[in-house]
């Protein structure tokens, strides 16, 4: 370490090395790109449903969530019955 002779703080003698394999980023390919949209739909799917769940448990309440993805594909959880739910909901 050498001393900075303007204000006395230590500086190191050796740059540090990038390359580190954690360090460099990895390469984007296609696949990559165009899977990126539905992989990030599932997690937050995912996610999404799990705060459900636990607001449901938690809360003692009834919850029904409904997801249409872009292909109009339906995702649903319910915590009770969905229809029941459902019904309550048009009353």
């Amino acid at each position: 370490m050498k001393k900075n002779n303007n204000n006395n703080h230590l500086i190191p003698e050796t740059k540090p090395q990038y390359n580190d394999p954690q360090l460099i980023k990895p390469l984007i390919t296609l696949s990559t790109l165009f899977a990126s949209p539905q992989v990030t739909f599932q997690k937050r799917r995912f996610g999404l449903m799990k705060k459900a769940m636990e607001l449901s448990v938690l809360c003692d309440c009834q919850i029904g969530l409904i997801i249409f993805n872009t292909n109009n594909k339906l995702v649903q959880y319910s915590s009770h019955d969905m229809d029941s739910i459902l019904l309550r909901y048009t009353e």
